[in-house]
């Protein structure tokens, strides 16, 4: 993974995924990331970051907005490194 985090702007998120080696986020707005691999507006978190995917699931399902820090890993992917949730 780079060693920075690049900072996503908040907004409501419009569909989360559930996998058993990922979870997709995907915002109502389609923001796109700075990442080289995938779909440009999906967001990736790893499975065995819980403190993250209960917040990332409170906020969805509350309708929070919701600003994601990521960092592009060696797959070309954005994985999710920070979550923060605003009313």
């Amino acid at each position: 993974m780079s060693s920075y985090a690049e900072d996503t702007s908040y907004a409501k998120l419009r569909e989360v995924k559930a996998w058993t080696t990922k979870i997709d986020l995907y915002y109502e707005n389609n923001q796109e990331h700075q990442c080289l691999g995938g779909l440009k507006t999906r967001y990736l978190i790893k499975p065995d970051m819980s403190n993250h995917i209960s917040l990332v699931y409170t906020a969805y399902a509350a309708g929070h907005i919701v600003s994601l820090s990521y960092s592009c890993g060696d797959d070309g992917f954005p994985w999710v490194v920070g979550v923060r949730v605003k009313q």
